[in-house]
């Protein structure tokens, strides 16, 4: 079975969209032994093209260090060499026999805005762990199939086998185990995580709604909260969000605080299933990192960290050098009068039976 090679003749700018395929301007293709991507470390999984039934493999060049990337998604796309296509029953064969165990395998989900890019970077600190900020394809996947195809069994073993080749380079390169921390959409995907990868890990992060609605909305740019938002992103949301599901003309407030209740509602729908679910809130994680991150590796079984490298991780804005580092958004403001915080408790009544402003999910962490 063979795979192809592209040489990338241009990369388009696409901003922080989800990967795919048209994110590069690709050569003529050359045949390809689809084993090099079990053998490269260099090569490492971007995106599913379901138009060809491929997986798309970027290489990157030596110096870039996935794990070390505020979102690999970037750094992969922005030092990517060349391109590499296998058929999608090849990745099923070379993830079946990658010989990476599940249950080291930690999936870090949350609500976006909370802390968990510093937590993928402490948990980076721990001996043998690679821990990956935003490995993009599970975005793609959810993009692709809409909330119904979470339930298709057929969709359960690709997500399986993106997850073990997502951890495979770091493999050939001496990790042990992993750590993924997801863009808070993938949320949405625990219950089809807990079903195809029961034995993983589950790490949830989330914060309490207004000064999350604050951060979200910056994260947005801002504006006139009261305003709808980009049609794009929400009928992307309502895909996979059922209280945006075929809306139009939706406000910025109400977009962010659908969000919210989205991975709130999937986290709480996990713990029903009987997954375990680690819960921690950026309250605790901000007053107490070491102690927290702590809390979480022991959970996660990644041992004892290096106290000085972790102190740091603990301490720096993760996001610097990025787009939402707090440089970047520090000149946006977001006020929200006496009104709007009527609207949000009036909103979140309306939209969720689930959870509240003051949800406290079973099993959240909280320093002794």
């Amino acid at each position: 079975m063979q795979g192809l090679v592209f040489p990338i003749i241009d990369k388009p700018d696409v901003g922080q969209r989800w990967v795919r395929i048209d994110d590069f301007v690709l050569g003529e293709a050359q045949p390809i032994d689809v084993d090099i991507v079990a053998r490269n470390p260099l090569l490492s999984l971007y995106c599913i093209d379901l138009d060809d039934q491929t997986a798309v493999f970027v290489e990157t060049t030596p110096d870039a260090s996935l794990c070390d990337a505020v979102f690999m998604f970037e750094v992969q796309r922005s030092t990517a060499q060349r391109v590499v296509k296998i058929p999608l029953e090849a990745m099923h064969r070379i993830a079946s026999r990658a010989d990476i165990e599940p249950d080291n395998i930690a999936l870090v989900y949350s609500v976006g805005r909370c802390g968990s890019t510093m937590l993928s970077k402490a948990l980076g600190t721990f001996n043998g762990v690679a821990s990956l900020s935003e490995p993009d394809v599970m975005t793609q996947l959810i993009w692709l199939w809409g909330r119904s195809g979470l339930d298709k069994p057929e969709n359960e073993q690709l997500l399986r086998d993106c997850t073990i080749m997502q951890c495979l380079p770091t493999k050939l390169t001496g990790s042990t185990h992993w750590a993924l921390k997801f863009r808070s959409y993938v949320t949405v995907m625990g219950s089809m995580y807990g079903r195809c990868l029961p034995e993983a890990k589950n790490v949830f992060l989330y914060r309490s709604l207004v000064p999350w609605l604050k951060s979200y909305i910056r994260m947005l740019g801002g504006g006139d909260i009261h305003t709808p938002f980009n049609q794009q992103y929400v009928s992307f949301l309502g895909s996979i969000v059922p209280q945006l599901s075929g809306r139009t003309e939706v406000p910025l407030l109400e977009v962010a605080l659908c969000a919210w209740i989205g991975s709130m509602e999937a986290a709480v729908e996990m713990q029903r299933s009987g997954q375990q679910l680690f819960c921690i809130r950026y309250e605790e994680l901000a007053s107490q990192p070491i102690e927290s991150v702590a809390a979480v590796a022991r959970f996660c079984r990644f041992g004892e960290p290096y106290r000085a490298s972790l102190t740091q991780a603990a301490r720096q804005d993760s996001q610097e050098g990025s787009t939402l580092s707090r440089d970047a958004l520090g000149e946006i403001k977001v006020s929200l009068e006496a009104a709007d915080l009527e609207d949000i408790s009036r909103m979140l009544a309306k939209h969720s039976s689930m959870v509240s402003e003051a949800t406290v999910l079973p099993d959240t962490f909280f320093p002794s």
